[in-house]
Order: C-alpha cells, then sequence, then structure tokens
C-alpha cells in the first residue's frame, strides 16, 4: 500500500488514525497501541499477505534473542547468542536478497548452469533487518534493556516507517510509546504532521514524477539499444539525481509526518545534502539512520579513526562496500559503494595533509562525483553506464536539437530548492508555528493533490532496496 494511493490516503490513514484516538480515549493506551499494531500488519500484509510469517519468524527470533542476551550472565555464551542472532538475520536477507547474485556469479565464474526456484524479495526486509541488528548488539553492549513483546512487534512493524525507512532505532521509539502527544495538545502534533505529510506528498508528485518523466525514458531507450546523446545524458543524469532525492526525501518527510500524527518522533533522514561542500558532510545529510547504523554498527567496531591513519581507510572503505551491498544485489551497487569509501577515504587523507579546496570548488566537485556515481545507482549494466559517462564529456557531439527548455527549467528550479533547502523538517517542526491556519491549507494541498489532479501513485525508489 502506497503512501501516495488514494486507498491509503482515503480510507486506511483516516479509519486508522480514527481507531487510534478513539481507543486512546475511551479503551487507553494499551488498546491504542495494540490497533497500531494490528494496523501495521494490515499494512505490510496488503502487498503479500505470505511475507507476514517471514517478518514474525523475524521478530519472535530476535526478541527472545535479546531476551537471553539481557538475562545470561556468562560472557562467552552472550556473544555466541549474538552470533548465532546476527548469522539468522543476515542468512535471511542473503537467501531472499542475494542467492540469485551469489549462483549467478558462482555460474560465471565456474562456468556452472546452476539454477534455484526464483526468490521473490520481500518487501522492506532490508530495514527491518538492520533494525532489529541494532536491537540485539545494543542489548549485548548494555544488560539493561527491557521490554513488552507487543512494544517490539510495534517498534518493528510500526507502518510509517516500516517499507523504507528512516531506521529507527529501539531506545528512540518504544520509550516514546508509554506518553504518546507528549508535552504538546494532540492538535499540535497533528498539525504538524499533516503539514509534513502534505510536503512530501508534493515533492513525490509533482516533484519527483516529473523528474522521472525526464531520466527514465532516456535510461531506459540506452537499455535497449538507443544511441547517447551530450544533452540527453546530462538531462538524464541531472533529474536522476535531483528525482532520487525528493524521492526518498518525500517518503521520509511523509513517514515523519504520519509518525507525528500518532504522537511519536522519529528522526529526520535528510538535511539538504546536495548543499555540502564535501563527501563526508554528504553523508552526514544523506540519508542519515542508515549512514548512523554504518558509522555505529560497521565503522566504529572496525577500529573508526582510533588505530591511524591506514585502519581509518580500511574501515571506511569496507564499511561502504558493504553499505553499496546492502542497496542491491548488483555489482554496480557494490562498486558504487565502493566509489563513495574510497572518496571518504581520499577526503580524510586530504584533510590530514593540511589542504582545503575553497567551498565552492569542493562543491563542484561533489556535485560532478555524484551526478557520475548516481549513474551506476540507476543503470546495472556497467558497459551501458560507461557509455553514457563518456557521452557526457564528448562536447563535440553536442547536438542541441534535444535541448527542451522546459525540462531544463524544472530541473534548474528543482535544483535550487535541493540545494538551498531549507529542509522539510526543519521547516515544518521550526520554521513553521503550529497554527490551525497552516494545518488548514496543508489540508487543502493534501486535498488537492488527491483528489483534483487524479496523479499517477508509483511505487517509492527505496521500495527496491
Amino acid at each position: 500500500m502506497l503512501f501516495t494511493s488514494h486507498v491509503f490516503t482515503l480510507v486506511f490513514l483516516p479509519i486508522v488514525m480514527s481507531l487510534f484516538l478513539l481507543c486512546y480515549r475511551y479503551l487507553g493506551l494499551r488498546s491504542a497501541l495494540s490497533s497500531l499494531t494490528i494496523a501495521s500488519l494490515i499494512f505490510y500484509g496488503w502487498w503479500n499477505p505470505v511475507y507476514l510469517w517471514l517478518m514474525g519468524f523475524s521478530i519472535v527470533i530476535n526478541f527472545v534473542t535479546g531476551h537471553f542476551l539481557s538475562t545470561i550472565e556468562n560472557q562467552q555464551k552472550r556473544r555466541w547468542i549474538l552470533i548465532s542472532g546476527i548469522i539468522i538475520n543476515l542468512s535471511l536477507l542473503g537467501y531472499f536478497k542475494y542467492s540469485q547474485f551469489l549462483l549467478d556469479n558462482i555460474n560465471t565464474l565456474f562456468g556452472l548452469e546452476l539454477t534455484i526456484n526464483p526468490v521473490i524479495l520481500p518487501l522492506a526486509i532490508s530495514f527491518f533487518t538492520f533494525q532489529q541488528i541494532s536491537y540485539i548488539v545494543d542489548v549485548y553492549r548494555n544488560k539493561d534493556v527491557h521490554y513488552q513483546f507487543s512494544d517490539y512487534i510495534l517498534y518493528v512493524t510500526f507502518f510509517p516507517q516500516l517499507i523504507a525507512g528512516p531506521i529507527v532505532r529501539h531506545n528512540n521509539i518504544i520509550p516514546q510509546f508509554s506518553a504518546p502527544y507528549a508535552d504538546q495538545e494532540k492538535s499540535v502534533w497533528i498539525s504538524r504532521g499533516l503539514v509534513l505529510f502534505s510536503i512530501g506528498l508534493f515533492k513525490k508528485v509533482v516533484l519527483a514524477n516529473a523528474l522521472e518523466d525526464m531520466s527514465s525514458p532516456y535510461f531506459d531507450s540506452v537499455v535497449s539499444g538507443a544511441d547517447t546523446a551530450f544533452v540527453d545524458s546530462w538531462q538524464a543524469a541531472l533529474a536522476f539525481t535531483l528525482q532520487i532525492y525528493f524521492d526518498f526525501s518525500a517518503y521520509s518527510d511523509m513517514a515523519i509526518g504520519l509518525a507525528l500524527m500518532f504522537g511519536f518522533t522519529i528522526p529526520a533522514n535528510f538535511n539538504i545534502p546536495y548543499s555540502a561542500f564535501d563527501i563526508q558532510e554528504f553523508w552526514r545529510r544523506w540519508h542519515i539512520s542508515l549512514s548512523t547504523f554504518l558509522r555505529d554498527y560497521l565503522y566504529i567496531p572496525l577500529g573508526g579513526n582510533r588505530f591511524g591513519l591506514m585502519r581509518q581507510v580500511q574501515a571506511l572503505t569496507i564499511t561502504m562496500f558493504l553499505g553499496g551491498l546492502w542497496h542491491g544485489a548488483s555489482w554496480s551497487f557494490v562498486v558504487w559503494g565502493v566509489l563513495h569509501g574510497t572518496a571518504l577515504a581520499l577526503h580524510v587523507v586530504w584533510q590530514k595533509s593540511g589542504f582545503r579546496l575553497p567551498k565552492p570548488v569542493g562543491w563542484l566537485v561533489l556535485s560532478l562525483f555524484l551526478v557520475f556515481t548516481w549513474i551506476l545507482f540507476r543503470i546495472q549494466d556497467f558497459s551501458i553506464a560507461l557509455d553514457i559517462m563518456q557521452s557526457m564529456y564528448h562536447i563535440t557531439a553536442v547536438d542541441f536539437t534535444h535541448l527542451d527548455m522546459d525540462n531544463w527549467k524544472i530541473i534548474i528550479i528543482a535544483g535550487i530548492i535541493a540545494t538551498l533547502g531549507p529542509s522539510s523538517t526543519t521547516f515544518a517542526l521550526n520554521l513553521l508555528k503550529p497554527k490551525l491556519i497552516y494545518a488548514i491549507g496543508f489540508g487543502f494541498l493534501l486535498v488537492y493533490l488527491i483528489v483534483i489532479t487524479g496523479y499517477e501513485a508509483r511505487e517509492f525508489i527505496y521500495f527496491q532496496f
């Protein structure tokens, strides 16, 4: 069920919101939370109810693992329980997401023709797997973590962030279950959530979808055998660079907005990343919940910056290699991750050398790096991706008859918004005062986008991961 679909916005959300508020008022908090858990399971099962068993199995295994980690005293036993829990999580993820990729590479390497039955990737498996790995690792590090099973189920299944994040930590959200709408009136929470949800919907259906209409036809035509062209390649690459930002940040805005409507806060996931002046700053602003997860559970355990420059370079490279592989079962994602890891390592070396680029130059270098590496993210075939990249510096082959000024106007406007900001969460939660008139205004925007425009509900890019 897509956040942008009419069935979600006009049927599912109003019903779930009404039930939650009615249960909270007349039956108590536990009943309200139970209604939210049931709604979350329905939301996930709407895609394919068969995979509810997989999520249920994962939830039980990780909750039991956490229970043993918090009660057993023997450190060696606790270590083996943690390792076993991580192996089970990664095995499930590996089978459903990487088995065909692994088999294809074995066949290529050894000239075999091994086959397996097609494996359908369960929705959200990457996100709820990472979420629960963070939980059992945290319990291992700190035994004093105890939750009710009902709270843990809601933590994993909470529908606003279930499908594509942000990756919410247990200690961030579960304590809030005991006191939704804390410190402020429900109307304030709901109005702010409605504003942020409306902004996300606008970013998706107006900006991201328009940018997709510029990039996808060209990329698809090149994959199908069409020739590349300088102007078209730049237009498609820039459009996709902006599309993936507006698409994913739109989902994050809508997820955070939905959580606010139910009285909960989840962390911001984007902070104007295209305004960054270097690659390190970019990753502190882009997909923040993933970058902090990789930092806390991979980069720091691998040594971080505590054991010298070479160890730090290795940690960065390995972390981003695995981060790239997490995005998808394809060598293009691996290379994308390695390139970003290499860029981060070079940035650290550059910093330690004492050199500094002027900020405008740093921004331009970073922007070009991102535009070119996003092509690998979009196109899975290396040779085709390289053809597109090569066409982008063959200035002699410029054909200005391909120049569509209407498209370039949209790219320029979207680029200014993405670069200068402010971020949606800053605007909705800090700059915009929680007044009823604002909620009404954005409510009308929501109704306009849903009812009047008749837009096409399209999947978000990160649903594929």
